[in-house]
């Protein structure tokens, strides 16, 4: 007979993964932010429209994807917390 089980621990690596890579996306953003900052304030007219353009919209998939990050974790927690409430139930049975 085989035994199945859940790894919770690996669960828990894949939770921690996905913050810490979401936090250094983020991290990145900023810092690229930072070193273009002085050119972009010289920029006049068209080109710093286009650009303020396109910032909102990175801004915007930025924090969709984010809320991305937000809404995996989430459901990676509901369904660990669910393994886990399933396995002590079937563990108290035979007890």
């Amino acid at each position: 007979m085989s035994d199945y089980g859940a790894n919770f621990g690996a669960v828990q690596n894949t939770i921690g993964e996905l913050t810490t890579t979401h936090q250094k996306i983020l991290n990145s953003l900023s810092e690229f932010e930072s070193h273009v900052q002085t050119s972009i304030n010289e920029w006049l007219g068209e080109p710093k429209n286009e650009y303020d353009n396109r910032r909102r919209e990175w801004n915007q998939a930025t924090e969709q994807m984010g809320s991305n990050f937000k809404a995996a974790i989430s459901a990676l927690e509901n369904i660990l917390a669910n393994i886990q409430a399933n396995e002590q139930r079937n563990t108290a049975r035979y007890q």
